[in-house]
């Protein structure tokens, strides 16, 4: 063996990574002792699979000494291995050139994939994990040489978003290409990861079999009811009980009619999905068995040890364990799921009822959270298609959810609870794309500090900034709302299915108190009740008699909905004692004028003792201020929909590399990092065209103090601060908070929204001033903090905007050191 250096392995490259069918598998860098495993991963290799790698009949020996793979130096050579429990089940490598005269930025790569692995997107995943690797070591470009006949292959290279040069010489392909990280890349990454992560969520809420390990006979074990709901509920698949003791001479071998065994292993047929019922300790061991049966996925109700170190190792213990066996866990401590899919019809929790068929997707982190809105979900009549309990979310999360929802046909309203962001800079990317065909409602708990040490036996908890919390979701589109009455209030208006055109709202009812308070709530919530105009709608809000009759009232709420100036109406109704005790003529007339304008309408009941009801298609809810603030978010969330998307700013005269070689610089010096000195900021934001004026404009010019502030939030990112005012951060008089990175429409909406902001704009016969420019400076911020986290803060304060430019007249800027995670490439999250 040739005399390699002995460098660093490399462990920043290790990762777990959901392949295309939904399954899992670990990669890593190539080590120096994998010679035995790699002699058996190419024994393993058909001939035909090393004749399509070597281009000529090989031995597994010769194989393994051709692909030079014991030479690896993680520089010239690095190799990248993928794993399923102890087998190699496919080898990625690139080997830069030996000829003196050979292009140092260029390397030749190639791959071996196991036969019964090939199909499943791991060649791609390699050369994405490849190309990272390369471009952090100065590579730009690959090649690669293949026969004609292996279309796979030239399929994985075709397929990754680059631009490939193919030759044809002597018989062989010859392909050339730049390994640049791009949009388009990045659209293709993210395509990919989002098939792959619904697959593996598909996977785990379509199964055909189900074994409920740790089956019971007891009444009211969670074993015991999982498997009584899966029989009650009509679980159209296969059903198989695990219980070593029911199994071993006590009773019949069954349980609630289905066939028990000892173990998972002992069942002849495949099993899709385990839900596992078995204390902690034991869980191991049901981890190895599911994996040698080949299961897909793991439901882990099973409670983690007490105590928070003791919590955080049994669950990175189980889900390292499962997914280097190809396995997804939802838990543990996680109530189940529910699948209301006639082909599926699985209620795999605990929660005593069955929900019915619905368009609703939900997810739930708590427990009792999750398993009180099931109930009252299903007594306000609120259909489901999907629901999922968290649990612990040591694997699976909201982030995956959301990817399946997106693509799922059922779901047209997705629900979410949460305590915590797994990845809250992915969950922004994956809600701004969702929301903008799906509502996505979220109630966030653990907003206070006191709030998050109740949360905090959750490993998985993080303190969030709920200033982060608030600019993500209204960023993403993501309608958040303070309660869970709230949630299902929202819910109830969004499965109707219309959406409003605008703000503006009818009121009409047969009582003056209730269409009073009713009015002033819309006004609250966001709403615009406005002053009729057509000679249609003769009053807005519409006071009818109390004994007012169906036609009369059919007739104005005809009108309403017919209007032009109207968007959305909230209907009242009262009823009347001895002669329609519960308003049923009325809600009668709602439910089947309501639709035709294709315009939402709720209504509000009194004395309805259900907080929701229905009236044909039309949410009722027992108090118009709760029909009025479920309208609201929908209008706002509307509103947000008809916005546009927004676009990537590329602002001119800006040199990333020239930034991150400054700071790099600096912390060589500094390793502890900490403040810069004036003339080293003003160089750093120079880099990203940005000037700082000391003097500023001239003192006649009319013009608006304003400041700019960076803060880098571990997980969120770095969190943009626009505050009118300015010099006095402390008080903070009027800002608002944004996470970058930023789109031209996020840019524009953080300079407008402090409510002092339109001193810029031309109001009140002041001057409009360069906002526009400020625009501009806001993006060259946020790129800046987003190009370069080791940017721990970064103030512009006072940044001066007067008409003709914008003027940064004192700024300051603190170092940190960070450690670089790859962020380029498909990884899940660490447990």
């Amino acid at each position: 063996m040739p005399d390699i250096p002995e460098l660093p392995y490399p462990s920043e490259w290790e990762s777990d990574v959901v392949l295309a069918d939904g399954g899992t598998a670990h990669l890593r860098p190539l080590r120096r002792d994998d010679a035995d495993k790699l002699l058996d991963f190419f024994t393993r290799l058909s001939d035909r699979s090393r004749m399509l790698r070597f281009f000529a009949p090989v031995s597994p020996q010769t194989a393994r000494r051709a692909a030079r793979l014991d030479e690896v130096d993680y520089d010239k050579t690095f190799g990248i291995v993928a794993e399923l429990g102890d087998d190699l089940i496919a080898v990625g490598t690139y080997q830069r050139s030996d000829a003196p005269d050979g292009d140092p930025t260029a390397a030749e790569v190639a791959f071996a994939v196991s036969d019964e692995h090939q199909a499943r997107g791991i060649g791609s995943m390699l050369l994405e994990h490849l190309a990272a690797v390369g471009r952090t070591m100065g590579l730009q470009r690959f090649t690669a040489s293949t026969l004609p006949e292996n279309r796979r292959m030239l399929r994985v290279f075709h397929e990754a978003g680059w631009e490939v040069d193919r030759e044809h010489v002597e018989g062989v392909v010859e392909l050339s290409f730049r390994i640049d990280d791009d949009e388009k890349t990045r659209e293709v990454l993210y395509r990919r990861e989002h098939l792959a992560e619904a697959r593996s969520m598909e996977r785990l809420l379509h199964p055909r079999s189900v074994a409920v390990i740790g089956a019971s006979r007891e009444p009211h074990s969670p074993g015991h009811d999982v498997l009584a709901h899966l029989v009650t509920g009509g679980f159209t698949g296969i059903l198989h009980a695990v219980n070593p003791a029911a199994s071993a001479g006590e009773g019949t071998g069954e349980i609630a009619g289905v066939p028990c065994v000892a173990r998972v292993t002992d069942i002849d047929e495949a099993v899709d999905l385990a839900i596992v019922a078995v204390p902690a300790a034991v869980v191991d061991t049901v981890i190895a068995d599911c994996g040698a049966k080949g299961v897909h996925g793991l439901v882990i109700l099973s409670a983690a040890p007490e105590g928070a170190a003791a919590r955080e190792e049994f669950e990175h213990r189980l889900v390292e364990h499962a997914r280097r066996l190809g396995m997804r866990i939802l838990g543990p401590e996680c109530l189940g799921v529910v699948n209301t899919d006639p082909e599926t019809s699985m209620q795999a929790t605990v929660v005593p009822v069955h929900p019915r068929r619905g368009r609703i997707g939900w997810s739930s982190q708590s427990g009792a959270i999750g398993l009180d809105l099931l109930v009252r979900a299903t007594d306000a009549g609120l259909g489901v298609s999907t629901f999922v309990s968290l649990g612990d979310k040591a694997d699976v999360s909201g982030n995956d959810l959301l990817q399946y929802w997106d693509a799922d046909p059922d779901t047209d309203v997705i629900l979410l609870h949460m305590e915590s962001f797994g990845n809250p800079r992915k969950f922004a990317r994956i809600a701004r794309r969702v929301a903008r065909r799906k509502p996505v409602v979220a109630v966030k708990s653990a907003r206070s500090a006191a709030g998050h040490r109740g949360a905090a036996v959750r490993t998985t908890t993080r303190d969030d900034p709920d200033a982060a919390v608030d600019a993500l979701f209204a960023q993403s589109g993501v309608v958040r709302v303070d309660t869970l009455e709230e949630l299902l209030f929202t819910a109830a208006v969004l499965e109707a299915g219309a959406l409003p055109a605008g703000d503006r709202v009818a009121v009409l009812g047969n009582a003056v108190g209730p269409v009073v308070l009713a009015t002033d709530a819309c006004v609250a919530a966001g709403l615009v009740v406005p002053e009729p105009a057509s000679a249609g709608l003769h009053e807005n809000p519409a006071q009818l008699p109390s004994t007012v009759g169906p036609e009369a009232y059919e007739a104005v709420l005809r009108a309403a909905i017919a209007s032009p100036e109207i968007d959305a109406v909230l209907a009242i109704v009262v009823p009347l004692p001895g002669r329609d005790p519960e308003g049923a003529a009325l809600r009668r007339v709602i439910g089947s004028v309501a639709g035709e304008g294709g315009k939402p309408v709720v209504a509000a009941v009194l004395g309805q003792r259900a907080l929701i009801g229905h009236a044909g298609a039309v949410p009722t809810f027992a108090f118009a201020e709760h029909a009025a603030v479920a309208l609201g978010r929908v209008a706002a969330y509307a509103r947000w929909r008809r916005r546009p998307a927004g676009t990537a700013p590329d602002p001119t005269g800006i040199d990333p590399d020239a930034a991150r070689a400054l700071v790099a610089g600096c912390l060589a010096e500094q390793p502890a990092g900490g403040l810069l000195p004036p003339e080293t900021t003003a160089t750093l934001l120079a880099t990203y065209g940005i000037a700082v004026d000391g003097s500023g404009p001239n003192h006649t010019a009319a013009a608006v103090s304003t400041a700019l502030h960076v803060d880098a939030d571990p997980a969120f990112g770095p969190l943009v601060t626009f505050e009118m005012g300015g010099g006095h951060r402390e008080l903070m008089p009027d800002a608002s908070v944004g996470i970058a990175p930023f789109t031209d429409v996020d840019a524009h909406d953080l300079v407008r929204a402090p409510r002092t902001s339109p001193l810029m704009f031309g109001y009140g016969g002041a001057p409009a001033l360069a906002t526009g420019a400020l625009e501009d400076l806001v993006v060259r911020v946020a790129r800046l903090a987003d190009d370069v986290p080791e940017l721990r803060e970064l103030h512009l304060d006072p940044v001066i905007v007067a008409p003709d430019a914008v003027h940064v007249t004192g700024a300051t800027a603190t170092l940190t050191p960070v450690e670089h995670v790859p962020t380029d490439v498909r990884r899940m999250r660490s447990s």
